[in-house]
């Protein structure tokens, strides 16, 4: 939970102001309401199911079967249900709010478990929380030799029904346990480190002290003649769980698979891709359709905000089930993919991931305007609530964030494109040697920043140049005018100033401090050992948002400056320590920062004390934030649009 929630409420925006006051440049110059930052509403999301909450976008993270009925099991408590794969209902009853992890059949009974709870049900319909007198955080569960065993941090308890649990003290490991199976007369547990463990009855435990690996391994499963174990870019095998062979699977080390069944002719696993094997030893990619496209993989691709993201057909699978006669997968943003064989697979009709991620938005020319990330369209509105798609065609591609530049949209990412109206577009430049971020416009000229230090620059939005030093080489995540002078923010705690978008220089605050303790960090010392992402001005101060640091290092995410080198952590940065904020942008009231991790909003009139938002829209992640006309607008995850007021 974090700290927003436990607050009662629930991580690039680019506005110009010259006064606290004043509006943006292309803005209409009227006072903001009372509740724009406070008050939140869903106008747009591209699925995912609802938590017992009401929080949308849920995404699923397991998914198993009785032979009749599948259930999947996911974010804040999401339970759904079907009999064919395709058509899914909700759960009537569930007690819980954990983001469940995993969901397994055995005994006549589904167990779900996540974080320290653990649930079960009958039916899939109707759950009942079960009683579990410890508070271990549980991975994964499995049904053999008449009993229910989970794993978990260090952890393992068993059950007979499901609902009374029993803690297994075993001193095996104290490695996070990911997966288990029953199988061969033994259950066997993967976990961190390559760790795996073994054990007759679910009690006494022994480790297998060969695995040939030191990745993580999240799941395993038995054939009837061996087990297969998959992971963080790797597939094991063994025949008795105590010495592995690494199978020949020819994937990626940064690509993983979460989790692998086996249908009685072959092991199919799933993760950034679908794979399959009759033999556990010699893989082979299996092809997906989604809206008429067919893929054999899902690539992966480094986003300008951090993060690697699938790409080919948009998935990152969590769980796979198979109930005799078909699968059934599920992932994030609460895909569902199905298939008979596990050869070729096509999106149920109930899927939720249907439409492209917004990251960037922007208002101007009377219009807001959304970037769909990797997509063939562009989104506007007049009002922040009811959206038309232009289709730009594959050109345009990789956009990543807009600005209104007077007498036209200006867009960046690894190409340059711009719009007089936001409907009718046109590339501007081809590709480009580094991808941008993001692009800030004072009035006169535009400055775009990106990746390794990458700083652009053009006085009309046709013809660019580079500048010749950035004073960086870490990747800029967004750049914002400050009426006297532009502040680029990125990578682990970099910030860089200029009067005039050409001559650059290091903030002398956090760029290159360590990172400190948060409780011992200084009032007059703002240092994050983690990412900026997004930077706003509110006519008296910079505000940077952001993420970083660990454990006793972790420090706050947001930090303020009146002039753009020297700068403070916001007076509430221990509140602020566990959020993940991806932008923030200032409608002449009131500050917002949205979380590129949950949902999350939270506001502020200063920069300095910040609030929740009163009420959460979504649970998908939003990637930016913009105001204009009246309303803040902030984009993210799924097709997702939030609007304030």
């Amino acid at each position: 939970m974090t700290h927003a929630q436990r607050r009662q409420g629930l991580g690039v925006g680019i506005l110009l102001l010259l006064t606290p006051w004043a509006p943006a440049l292309g803005q209409r110059a009227e006072p903001p309401p009372d509740d724009a930052g406070v008050v939140w509403r869903l106008v747009r999301g591209g699925g995912g199911f609802t938590s017992p909450g009401g929080t949308t976008g849920m995404g699923l993270e397991s998914v198993a079967s009785n032979g009749e009925l599948f259930v999947a099991v996911g974010e804040r408590g999401t339970i759904v249900r079907s009999s064919d794969g395709n058509n899914w209902s909700e759960a009537r009853f569930r007690p819980a709010a954990a983001d469940f992890t995993e969901v397994v059949w055995g005994g006549g009974r589904f167990v779900a478990i996540g974080g320290s709870t653990i649930v079960s049900s009958a039916d899939g319909d109707s759950w009942e929380r079960s009683r579990t007198a410890n508070t271990d955080r549980w991975n994964g569960v499995a049904w053999g030799h008449d009993r229910f065993v989970a794993v978990g941090t260090g952890a393992i308890a068993h059950s007979r029904d499901g609902r009374r649990w029993q803690r297994v003290p075993q001193r095996a490991t104290p490695a996070s346990l990911l997966g288990i199976t029953w199988g061969g007369g033994r259950f066997v547990a993967v976990g961190n480190d390559g760790v795996i463990v073994y054990s007759a009855d679910g009690e006494h435990w022994q480790r297998s002290r060969d695995t040939g690996t030191s990745t993580a391994l999240l799941d395993v499963v038995w054939n009837g003649e061996r087990y297969v174990a998959v992971g963080e870019g790797i597939i094991l095998r063994s025949s008795n769980g105590k010495r592995w062979d690494v199978s020949r699977s020819g994937i990626p080390p940064q690509e993983r698979l979460n989790d692998v069944v086996w249908t009685g002719g072959r092991f199919v696993a799933v993760g950034n891709r679908i794979l399959h094997s009759s033999d556990g030893d010699l893989w082979e990619t299996a092809t997906v359709q989604v809206d008429g496209k067919t893929s054999e993989a899902a690539p992966l691709v480094w986003l300008a905000g951090g993060g690697w993201i699938s790409r080919g057909w948009d998935h990152y699978l969590h769980g796979i089930a198979w109930n005799g006669a078909g699968f059934v997968a599920v992932g994030m943003n609460g895909a569902i993919l199905l298939s008979s064989d596990g050869l070729q697979w096509e999106q149920a009709s109930d899927s939720g991931a249907l439409l492209p991620e917004l990251v960037g938005v922007a208002w101007g020319s009377e219009r807001f305007v959304a970037l769909a990330d990797w997509s063939d369209s562009i989104l506007h509105s007049a009002d922040g609530q009811r959206w038309q798609n232009v289709n730009v065609g594959p050109e345009l591609y990789g956009l990543n964030d807009v600005v209104w530049a007077g007498d036209r949209f200006v867009a960046v990412g690894i190409k340059i494109a711009s719009s007089a109206d936001g409907v009718r577009w046109q590339e501007v430049s081809a590709s480009l040697d580094e991808q941008l971020s993001a692009v800030a416009w004072n009035g006169q000229d535009l400055v775009a920043v990106g990746y390794e230090g990458t700083i652009m620059s053009s006085g009309d939005g046709e013809r660019w140049t580079s500048v010749a030093d950035s004073a960086t080489t870490e990747h800029l995540s967004d750049v914002v005018w400050g009426g006297k002078r532009f502040v680029a923010v990125g990578f682990n705690g970099v910030i860089v100033h200029s009067d005039d978008g050409e001559r650059w220089r290091p903030a002398s605050g956090p760029a290159s401090r360590p990172a400190v303790s948060v409780r011992a960090a200084p009032r007059n010392r703002a240092t994050l050992n983690g990412h900026y992402s997004g930077v706003a001005w509110n006519g008296k101060r910079f505000v940077a948002v952001g993420w970083g640091g660990y454990g006793d290092h972790r420090v706050g995410t947001v930090v303020h400056s009146k002039d753009g080198d020297r700068w403070e952590l916001a007076n509430d940065h221990e509140f602020l320590a566990e959020e993940h904020f991806g932008a923030v942008a200032w409608n002449g009231r009131r500050l917002a920062a949205v979380s590129y991790f949950d949902g999350t909003i939270m506001y502020s009139a200063d920069g300095d004390r910040w609030d929740p938002a009163s009420k959460i829209a979504t649970f998908d992640k939003l990637n930016d934030i913009a105001w204009g006309n009246g309303r803040f607008v902030a984009v993210g995850r799924n097709g997702t649009i939030v609007v304030s007021p």
